[in-house]
C-alpha cells in the first residue's frame, strides 16, 4: 500500500482531545484507552495481513483478512464511541412492497445496518488503497443520523437494499477507475465518451462526503422497480432526481463484486448486456452539447465498459440504477 494512506485512516479510530472542558476523553480510565490502544494495533496487524493476501493473489486469506480486520475496526469503534459518550447509530429497517411478473402483490422487509456498511467501507478503502479523511466515520454517521427518516421512506418506497459511502476528497475520476479497475482489461472507453474528454472531461453533479441508497441486484431487468427503467431517456431521468454518477458506480461495481464474486450489469440469461443510465454524470460533444454517460460490465472481455449518448437517446437494453443520495 501507498505510504501514509493505510496508517492515516486509523487515526479515525483515535477518541477526540481537548481542553479538560471540551474533550470527551478527559476522566477516563487509562484502561479504556489502553484497550483501545491494543485493538488498534489489532488492526494494523490485520490491515497489513490483507496487503500481504493481496499483493499474493490469495482470495481465501483475503476474505479471511477482509473478515478479521472488519471485526477489529467494529471492536475499536464501539471502545471509541463509548469513551466519547456517542450512541451508535441502529440501522434502519422498512417495508417494500411491489408486484411480481405475475402481478401479485408481496412485501419483504429490508435493513441496512449502518455499523457493518462502515467497517467493510472502511476495510474496502483500505484494501484499494484511498486514503480516508480523518473524519470519514463522524461525517457518515452524522448523514445518516440526520437523514434516517428520509433513508427509511425512500428504502420503502424503492426496496433500496444497499448503500454506497463516499468520503471527501477523493483521488480525480481516472484514478477511480484505475483502481477500481486493477486486475481486469482495460476499461473499454466509447468514442462519443472520449470526444468529451474521457474521464478527466466527466461533469459530477454529486460530490463530497454522501451516502447513497442504491440496489444491489445483479440485472436490472430483474427488479420490479429497475426494470421500468429500461428504454428510459436520460434526461427524463435527470429530470426525476436521478443523479447516480460514473464515480459512485464503479465504487458500487467492485464493492459488489468484492463481496460476491458477481459483476452487476453484466450479460443476462436472454443474451444481452443491459446497460445503466448514470444521470449525475455528463460530457459534452464537439458543439458543447452535454451527454450522459452510462455504463456496464463486458464478461466476455473481462472489463468495464463506459459510453455516453445524448440526453433524448432511448435503447431498449439501456436503463437506470435508481438511488438516493444524501449529504
Amino acid at each position: 500500500m501507498e505510504s501514509g494512506e493505510s496508517t492515516q485512516s486509523f487515526e479515525i479510530l483515535k477518541p477526540k482531545k481537548g481542553s479538560s472542558e471540551t474533550s470527551p476523553v478527559v476522566g477516563k480510565t487509562e484502561a479504556e484507552l489502553k484497550e483501545l490502544e491494543n485493538v488498534i494495533i489489532e488492526a494494523e496487524q490485520k490491515r497489513d495481513a490483507l496487503k500481504q493476501a493481496v499483493e499474493k493473489g490469495d482470495k481465501d486469506a483475503e476474505t479471511m483478512a477482509i473478515k478479521e480486520l472488519n471485526e477489529s475496526l467494529q471492536k475499536a469503534r464501539v471502545i471509541k464511541r463509548k469513551i466519547e459518550g456517542v450512541i451508535s447509530p441502529e440501522p434502519i429497517s422498512a417495508i417494500y412492497t411491489f408486484k411480481d411478473e405475475k402481478g401479485k402483490e408481496k412485501s419483504e422487509t429490508i435493513e441496512i445496518d449502518f455499523e457493518k456498511q462502515l467497517e467493510s467501507f472502511e476495510s474496502f478503502y483500505e484494501k484499494h488503497k484511498i486514503g480516508l479523511p480523518l473524519d470519514f466515520s463522524e461525517k457518515m454517521v452524522d448523514i445518516w443520523e440526520r437523514n434516517r427518516e428520509e433513508i427509511r421512506k425512500a428504502i420503502e418506497e424503492n426496496g433500496f437494499d444497499t448503500v454506497i459511502l463516499i468520503p471527501e476528497n477523493l483521488p480525480n475520476l481516472t484514478q477511480i477507475n484505475q483502481k477500481m479497475s486493477e486486475g481486469y482489461t482495460e476499461t473499454w472507453q466509447s468514442d462519443n465518451f472520449k470526444a468529451g474528454g474521457s474521464f478527466e472531461g466527466v461533469t459530477d453533479k454529486e460530490s463530497g462526503a454522501r451516502i447513497i441508497l442504491a440496489h444491489s441486484t445483479q440485472h436490472m431487468k430483474e427488479h420490479s422497480i429497475l426494470k421500468e427503467t429500461l428504454g428510459n431517456k436520460a434526461e427524463d431521468l435527470a429530470k426525476k432526481g436521478e443523479t447516480l454518477t460514473l464515480t459512485d458506480y464503479l465504487i458500487l461495481q467492485r464493492k459488489i463484486f468484492d463481496e460476491t464474486g458477481n459483476h452487476i450489469d453484466t450479460k443476462h440469461a436472454d443474451g444481452y448486456c443491459y446497460w445503466t443510465w448514470l444521470p449525475g454524470s455528463t460530457v459534452k460533444n464537439s458543439s458543447g452539447v452535454i451527454r450522459f454517460v452510462y455504463a456496464n460490465w463486458n464478461p466476455d472481455n473481462g472489463r468495464l465498459n463506459v459510453n455516453a449518448n445524448d440526453p433524448g437517446d432511448s435503447l431498449p437494453y439501456l436503463g437506470c440504477r435508481l438511488s438516493r443520495c444524501f449529504t
